[in-house]
This record gives structure tokens, C-alpha cells and sequence, in this order.
């Protein structure tokens, strides 16, 4: 079976891998101006280092995320697939953690601006690995029908 996954694949990879980047910036760059204006966060208050570096690992796990993304979709199509599938699975497991750590516990008072963003991203990754999967399933089923003949 070749695993040829339609070429949207690499259009959405690179289209998120740069988002990616951009996420990677604000969180790394950007992140004393953006902390304070849109996230509404104060360094210097009890455990503000430690939201720093927090912030500070997000941000390189960006660039990381968007490299690979981007590179995936340039150079290897299906490890770009498996990438828009493992990256929705790994914000619900976090986001199933992070319930069951926390849940219980105030919201937080910080603006979580990026939430917008990300209720399209995953979706979006989400959506396109299903239809990669869709049409890789697909591929190998008239590849057997033709092959049976």
C-alpha cells in the first residue's frame, strides 16, 4: 500500500505550521508586552518567573511544532498527516489533565486571548487528518480492487 495523502494536507500543514511560528514569536519575543497587555499578566507578582518560563518552553514548543509542521508539508506529506493527527489528540489528552488536575480550582484571572485562535486551529486539524485518513483508506481500497483483478 503507498500512503499518498491528498495534497490539502500540505497546504492546511503549512498554513498552521506558520500560525505556528507566529504563536512561537508572541510567546517568546513578544512575551513581557503581550503578558502584560492581552494576558493580563504581572512577572514580578508571587510566581510570575515561573509563568515566564512556562510561557517562555510554550512558545519554543511553537517553533518546534511549526518547523516541523512546515517541513512535513514541503517534504513529506504523510508525516504531515500524522502530525495534524497527533496534535488535536494531544491538546484533548492536556486539556482531559488539566480538568482532572485543576478543575476544581478559580479560573484564573489572566485573558486567554489565544483560546479563539486555537477553537479554529484544532478543529481545522482535526477536520484534515480525518479527510486524509478518509482518502489514504480510500487510496488503499481501489489500489486492492485493482491489484485483485
Amino acid at each position: 500500500m503507498t500512503l499518498t495523502p491528498h495534497w490539502l494536507i500540505s497546504v492546511v500543514a503549512l498554513g498552521l505550521g506558520g500560525i505556528d511560528l507566529i504563536r512561537g514569536i508572541v510567546h517568546t519575543v513578544l512575551m513581557g508586552s503581550v503578558a502584560a497587555t492581552k494576558a493580563g499578566l504581572d512577572f514580578t507578582s508571587a510566581g510570575g518567573p515561573e509563568q515566564a518560563v512556562i510561557m517562555q518552553a510554550f512558545g519554543a514548543s511553537n517553533f518546534i511544532t511549526g518547523a516541523a509542521l512546515i517541513l512535513a508539508a514541503l517534504y513529506a506529506r504523510p508525516v504531515a498527516l500524522g502530525l495534524l493527527t497527533v496534535i488535536p489528540l494531544a491538546y484533548a489528552t492536556a486539556g482531559v489533565s488539566l480538568e482532572a488536575w485543576i478543575g476544581g480550582l478559580d479560573a484564573t484571572s489572566g485573558r486567554w486571548d489565544g483560546v479563539q485562535l486555537m477553537s479554529v486551529y484544532l478543529p481545522v486539524a482535526a477536520a484534515t487528518a480525518a479527510f486524509g485518513w478518509w482518502q489514504v483508506w480510500r487510496g488503499s481500497r481501489v489500489e486492492e480492487a485493482s491489484q485483485a483483478e
